[in-house]
């Protein structure tokens, strides 16, 4: 593949051709968790990894119609999982997983009985025994957990609940002062349709804490983001977050040790195509957010799993036709330094994905997969090392490219096929013919800049000047 100018060039630099430092998905061995056939559901925070490199996993499965359980089990780097255990042998849903990252304990979020009457519950595993406790008493909405800790064990929960005007908010539980205390969160608004507000907690290092969640109502759904003033303080701000997406439905949130804040959003048009998932960064210190990155330019994607592994994002996705999941489950990761997909599991019938990577950056991806609802199988699917070239299997190389230093346009390729991206990742030019004039795939002119020019897995950087 060769690059030049339109007109005659007093100097070009010759550049080898060299492979994209991608962060591929390698799959190495797959696990199997629950064998015998069932119903079972996973939540984005069902697998863990703590600093011994130990796996805790937990989901729900269906015990008799209209009945749940939730189960949990761990493994050892190398050795096998455990025989899963019950965490309640009657009922629960929507179990959300958190562990001390010292010593490995679990921490479980869950509502129980079934909604709208459903009550949030607490599970700790001390030795070999599970203390649960129930945090709400309100004969309301209580729905749809999501947990963090601090360093010190200190738990964090958020979950949508209804204020005493029957309308639907953000609650939100700590245990950081020795008893649980909990809030409703009045600034929240997660709309009429608030069940489906999914918050995800997030807590930094001093334990200040952070909850994104969907907020709106139809046909203006946006991530919502509260944070506190500090440590267990009930004194709120809110602020709404935009996208590529028309509307937002999901989302998930994180703390680096330094502050800063990382935020995936998934969402679409308000018609279902395409589904797309963006990334947000807030730098510590901070209170504007980056503008966003678009993750999934090329696929209609919807945001399944999230974790961070030493500040790159990692983000299992299942692609969607319409409204529709297919049971195709995707990576993406920004290892690389630009915003890399790859096929994770592509068989029809893998669903949820929930995602972790180890100190060896290698994936972990919990998820359901089976031909029907009720012989569905839990799996983890494991990776290589996803650490950019590291990752990058053989290759041919077809030859140099040639490409100007500075390259104004149009551009001409002696090869169509070049694909063309910005420094965030979006793809503005998709190789269909030899000369590129410049502008994106909306015909619009692109600014000066440097852009990636991309064959297959083979890339090289230029600056388009005017």
């Amino acid at each position: 593949m060769k690059c030049s100018r339109s007109w005659t060039s007093p100097a070009l630099v010759f550049v080898a051709l060299t492979a994209l430092a991608a962060a591929d998905w390698v799959t190495t061995g797959v696990d199997t968790l629950a064998h015998a056939p069932g119903r079972r559901w996973l939540g984005i925070q069902a697998i863990v990894i703590d600093n011994h490199g130990r796996l805790h996993a937990c989901w729900s499965e269906a015990i008799e119609t209209g009945r749940r359980r939730i189960v949990y089990t761990w493994k050892h780097p190398d050795s096998a999982w455990a025989v899963p255990e019950e965490v309640t042998d009657s009922a629960g849903s929507s179990p959300a997983l958190a562990v001390e990252p010292s010593t490995g304990q679990p921490h479980i979020a869950f509502h129980w009985p079934a909604d709208p009457q459903a009550e949030l519950h607490y599970a700790r595993r001390t030795g070999q025994d599970w203390t649960i406790a129930r945090l709400t008493q309100n004969s309301l909405y209580d729905v749809s957990p999501s947990i963090s800790l601090e360093p010190d064990g200190s738990v964090h929960i958020a979950w949508v609940t209804k204020d005493s005007t029957d309308e639907f908010r953000i609650g939100y539980a700590t245990d950081r002062s020795g008893d649980w205390q909990t809030q409703v969160l009045l600034g929240s608004e997660p709309g009429p349709f608030g069940t489906g507000a999914a918050p995800y907690m997030a807590v930094e290092q001093d334990g200040k804490a952070h909850v994104s969640y969907r907020g709106g109502d139809f046909g203006n759904y946006q991530i919502h983001h509260a944070e506190n003033e500090s440590a267990g303080d009930s004194s709120w701000t809110f602020e709404q977050l935009s996208t590529v997406n028309l509307e937002d439905y999901s989302s998930a949130i994180a703390c680096g040790n330094s502050g800063e804040l990382r935020l995936v959003a998934s969402g679409n048009d308000g018609w279902g195509m395409p589904f797309r998932t963006c990334y947000l960064r807030r730098a510590a210190g901070s209170s504007t957010w980056d503008p966003y990155q678009l993750m999934t330019a090329s696929a209609s994607a919807e945001m399944r799993g999230f974790c961070l592994d030493q500040g790159d994002v990692h983000v299992a996705w299942e692609r969607i036709n319409g409204s529709i999941a297919t049971g195709n489950i995707w990576h993406c990761t920004n290892e690389s330094g630009l915003w890399f997909n790859s096929a994770l599991r592509e068989d029809d019938q893998t669903h949820y994905a929930a995602i972790a990577v180890d100190h060896w950056h290698k994936g972990h991806c919990l998820a359901v997969s089976g031909p029907g609802l009720d012989s569905q199988y839990v799996l983890c699917i494991h990776s290589e090392p996803l650490t950019g070239m590291e990752s990058l299997r053989p290759r041919p190389v077809p030859g140099p490219l040639l490409v100007p230093s500075l390259a104004r346009s149009p551009v001409r390729f002696e090869n169509p096929g070049i694909d063309i991206y910005a420094l965030d990742g979006r793809l503005v030019h998709r190789g269909t013919g030899p000369v590129w004039d410049g502008t994106d795939l909306q015909a619009r002119v692109l600014p000066q800049g440097t852009y990636i020019a991309r064959l297959g897995p083979l890339s090289q950087a230029f600056v388009l000047t005017r």
